[in-house]
């Protein structure tokens, strides 16, 4: 054994980006040393350390680095000659049983070997593989006559059989997975599935072969000597010692960077994810960086050292993003929803018909895929499947009528319905035309202090919630009144970002109210702030029907004379004695909760003031706010580390099923609680629980028809373990959380809404422990509508499914009154989407005073492409790839996204050609082109609403003469140019990119 060769010593304050850095300049020194070792390992103390480094290391090496996190992981990273991965001390504690794993977790492939096709997929259905039509997904296989096909987590297989002979092998991807040309071989291992989750860290060092180790973190590991003594290669220690000086770097506006970049741009690397928009700035100003390295949206922290200055995203994303607007949610609108045979669907120039199937088909020679849609009198239409954003899913009616195609019904609706939504779209740009003149309060900005709370906050934020609280910090830094609408699934930390909103509030010396539905929710918040704040001295009350006499009179005083700095309340904060000192900040929660006449009361408080709106399930009334503008949106998506999806299972009234998962929770110390929403009934219901248990449940039964008093003492006594069983009506849907308690059991869940069910869902899993939901039914036969609801929250019962569940409550029960105002009964007749659609682009064009210029480009040439199947797992699976294509409106991002298709299934030349018309659409879009076709012996391009500037900048695409321009609507070019379409469009593509450089 070695002893250990270098030992590196670096501070740990430098941040994730720094210290990368630093391990990938010493890695790049060492490779000049050591040029034969291709193996690299990075150890980490957790699992959530190495999460957090694994894909900025991925950017920096430009390789995928494999994570060890099972007992067959340990097997991939011995076995393998070279390539990267990361893990923890744990990977050790299985070396000691490599003899046994390799038999029990691997399978040898090798030509010539004798081994049938069904022996071989037995064997591989016991290492976890699945057969699959298209072995979309890793752990895959498929059949067809002699040849069988194997997809596991980093190759695929290609087994070619002469009888029960393995004749041929041939691999796609290597070690790295960068391979995009397949490789013969004689023989190859397969790895199972699933293997033994490895603990954290070790008992015992075991030798694992070569390589180079760099460890992070591991100061006080105790086996750290045993480590450098038994690894045979090179090791490298990460920790606290001789610092780097590094020290955080901020710029207060561009023209401060610029000022940085003039001076020091020879010394400054960029590490971002928005280097689009960072090349421009650059190319603009004629300035330069030493470096500009293209990463992930990362939450990563800009620096200086000795060595340079290292900039990222936490600093250009306040200089150049422009903030999110919900053009994206429109765009995935559609997207969302399963969309199988006999739905009925929306195509904007034909109306609705009912989608048929996927099909190919051969015109004039050219093989392409189509999506077939049937109308009326068995007419059919048939869509080029690059054209679907021509098509959108009806949501509307259950059973609308079905349009004639070429008829004049859907040119009557769609002219009907482009005037109400021009009406709509006036009214709502008023709207905000005179909320943008109302006088309003720009919050100062208390960096240091704003940034010592957030830290103070005893978990990591997620990437959702510090870029959503940098939102909102921006809008409430400016005098226009914020109104933003916060989205988040139950327990991803709305909470926290308007804690964060109301403290920078504070600071400013304006008042907060924090508003609610449900008593118990506001209970809740009030508690939620109190601890928040705890040791700021900021004062907290609350006011609901719960409050007493004494706890009124000295909230209503606080309030008035500005004492109480953050009121949490129910609509008792809308009475006509509140009469507040200060008030600047609104935080609405579950607005669409409130009946008609405190909405009206919330009006009329919410003017000129900043208002910050919380759901947990986006409704979509509020849908067309935020695209309009009116209302900005912010997502939480990302769930907290350590929290896991509910399991869920809809199942008919059964007691032998009830008493094993009832049994199953209190044997585990946890808690039941029990959903019957019948108050009549509830006693009755809570001794059928307990009959059912067999055991003491000790049961306590919960109602808003109850005193006061007794919900808080019955919440308190729950919540305190006093009892464990709560039989409770829906009083408890919004907010509570029940720590300890980790079943739900919904009675009749067949008669609540979808929404309503995933918000009741959310009452439990709050912990790390495992979370179990029984949807639970008593009707022989279920209408259809219910059925739906109890299949999709089973379907939607994964991490941040909150958006998702209310687009699929929205298509199962009809628009209805989706918009929120008078103008919404055409959404009906041409389906939600379209409408939005329609709405969108108007608001677009008042707002600009021009026609905009879309990407929705018809582009006819024979240019052929067919997808292998491969890439899918179903014809659904394909629509919502090339849905996702759509959403995609730079060519930069289309660029990155044909990149990663490539590298993950290998180059194509059908891909290729996708990807260049799609590219040619957003080119062509900036010029006002809407047709692109052949016309006898020309090309032709036909523009809509071009200006003579739009034609003059179309021709310097063209440097040699050849475009003809017959008139403001149409340009031509000869045929006879090019070789063929495929060439033409090539060179058109190549031209407009060359053109937009000079």
């Amino acid at each position: 054994m070695q002893a250990l060769q270098v030992q590196k010593l670096y501070s740990r304050s430098g941040g994730i980006l720094t210290r990368s850095l630093f391990c990938k300049s010493t890695w790049e020194a060492y490779l000049k040393e050591h040029e034969n070792t291709q193996k690299i390992l990075f150890l980490f103390d957790s699992f959530n350390e190495e999460k957090s480094y694994k894909r900025l290391l991925e950017e920096m090496l430009k390789s995928p680095i494999s994570s060890i996190k099972t007992t067959g992981d340990v097997l991939r990273y011995i076995d393998a000659p070279r390539g990267f991965f990361c893990g923890t001390t744990g990977m050790f504690d299985a070396t000691p049983r490599y003899t046994y794993l390799r038999k029990t977790s691997t399978l040898p492939l090798k030509r010539g070997a004798i081994l049938p096709s069904r022996e071989l997929v037995e064997q591989l259905i016991s290492l976890g593989y699945e057969h699959s039509p298209h072995i979309g997904r890793p752990y895959t296989y498929h059949i067809q006559g002699s040849e069988m096909k194997i997809r596991d987590e980093y190759h695929i297989f290609h087994l070619s059989y002469f009888d029960d002979e393995i004749d041929d092998i041939l691999i796609w991807g290597n070690q790295d997975g960068t391979s995009l040309t397949p490789v013969r071989v004689s023989d190859a291992t397969l790895y199972a599935k699933q293997g033994e989750l490895l603990p954290e860290s070790c008992k015992n060092i075991q030798n694992i072969g070569s390589g180079f180790v760099w460890t992070f973190d591991l100061d006080f590991f105790p086996e750290r000597e045993a480590l450098r003594e038994q690894f045979s290669g090179w090791i490298g220690f990460e920790s606290s010692g001789s610092p780097l000086h590094i020290s955080p770097i901020s710029f207060e506006n561009l023209e401060a960077f610029g000022k940085h970049l003039t001076e020091y741009g020879a010394q400054t690397f960029v590490y971002t994810s928005l280097t689009s928009a960072v090349n421009r700035y650059l190319e603009y100003n004629g300035l330069q960086v030493a470096q500009i390295t293209q990463i992930p949206k990362l939450r990563l922290e800009s620096a200086e050292s000795e060595k340079g200055f290292y900039i990222t995203d936490d600093v250009l994303g306040e200089l150049f993003v422009e903030k999110r607007t919900k053009k994206q949610t429109l765009k995935s609108l559609d997207l969302l929803m399963t969309l199988k045979i006999g739905d009925y669907v929306v195509h904007q120039e034909h109306g609705i018909g009912k989608f048929l199937e996927m099909t190919e088909k051969t015109v004039m020679g050219i093989n392409r895929e189509y999506i077939a849609i049937e109308y009326a009198k068995n007419d059919k239409l048939y869509v080029p499947i690059t054209e679907l954003y021509r098509v959108t899913k009806y949501l509307g009616e259950e059973h609308p009528k079905v349009h004639e195609l070429g008829g004049s019904v859907w040119k009557k609706t769609l002219k009907d319905t482009e005037a109400e939504v021009l009406k709509t779209a006036e009214e709502l740009l008023d709207i905000y035309a005179r909320r943008k003149i109302t006088p309003g309060f720009a919050f100062k900005k208390f960096r240091e202090e704003e940034e010592i709370f957030r830290l103070s906050f005893p978990h990591t934020h997620t990437i959702d919630q510090q870029t959503a609280i940098e939102e909102i910090f921006e809008d409430m830094e400016t005098p226009e009144p914020m109104d933003r609408l916060l989205c988040g699934d139950v327990g991803f930390g709305k909470t926290e970002v308007a804690m964060n909103a109301a403290y920078k509030a504070v600071l400013s010396g304006k008042q907060v109210a924090v508003i609610s539905p449900l008593v118990v929710l506001t209970l809740e918040h009030f508690e939620s702030f109190t601890k928040r704040f705890a040791g700021t001295h900021i004062n907290i009350a609350v006011l609901s029907r719960l409050s007493s006499t004494k706890e009124v009179t000295a909230a209503l005083a606080g309030i008035k004379n500005g004492t109480v700095q953050i009121i949490v309340g129910t609509h008792r904060l809308l009475g006509a004695d509140i009469q507040f000192a200060r008030l600047w900040l609104l935080v609405i929660d579950e607005e669409h909760r409130f009946g008609v006449i405190d909405k009206e009361k919330i009006k009329r408080l919410r003017t000129g003031i900043d208002i910050l709106s919380l759901s947990a399930t986006p409704i979509p009334r509020s849908l067309n706010l935020s695209l309009s503008g009116l209302k900005k949106l912010s997502l939480l998506t990302t769930p907290p580390p350590n929290k896991k999806p509910i399991g869920t299972q809809v199942i008919k009234w059964d007691e032998h099923i009830l008493r094993e998962v009832i049994i199953r929770e209190l044997d585990r110390g946890g808690q039941i609680i029990f959903l019957h929403n019948r108050v009549a009934s509830l006693a009755g219901t809570a001794k059928d629980i307990e009959r059912v248990a067999g055991r003491k449940l000790h049961p306590l039964i919960l109602h808003g028809q109850m005193k006061s008093e007794e919900i808080e003492n019955t919440l308190l006594d729950f919540r305190s373990g006093k009892n464990n069983c709560l039989v409770s009506t829906t009083v408890i849907e919004n907010g509570v959380n029940f720590l300890n308690a980790n079943t739900i059991i919904i009675d009749h869940a067949d008669e609540f809404g979808l929404a309503q069910l995933h918000q009741l869902r959310g009452r439990v899993g709050r912990k790390d422990q495992d979370a179990h939901c029984l949807l639970v039914y008593r009707k022989e036969v279920l209408p259809e509508d219910s059925k739906k609801r109890l299949i999709s929250l089973v379907e939607y019962a994964h991490l941040g499914a909150g958006f998702e569940i209310a687009m699929r409550d929205l298509e199962i029960r009809g628009a209805g009154e989706i918009l929120g105002i008078a103008q919404s009964g055409r959404s009906r007749e041409t389906g939600v989407s379209l409408y939005l659609k329609l709405l969108e682009n108007k608001m677009q064009e008042l707002r600009s005073g021009s026609i905009q210029h879309t990407t929705d480009i018809k582009i006819e040439l024979d240019i052929q492409f067919v997808l292998p199947e491969s890439l899918f797992n179903g014809d659904v699976d394909k629509i919502h790839f090339y849905r996702s294509l759509e959403g995609i409106d730079s060519v930069e991002d289309l660029e990155s996204t044909e990149i990663s298709l490539t590298r993950n299934h290998g180059n194509n030349e059908n891909v290729e050609r996708l990807f260049l018309i799609l590219k040619a659409r957003i080119l062509l879009s900036k010029y006002g082109v809407f047709h692109l076709k052949k016309v006898l012996k020309d090309y032709v391009f036909d523009f809509r609403n071009a200006t003579t500037q739009d034609i003059r900048n179309f021709l310097t695409i063209d440097q040699e003469g050849n475009f003809l321009v017959q008139n403001l609507e149409r340009v031509r070019v000869s045929q006879n140019l090019y070789d063929s379409d495929l060439d033409f469009l090539s060179k058109l593509v190549y031209s407009i990119q060359a053109s937009e450089r000079r």
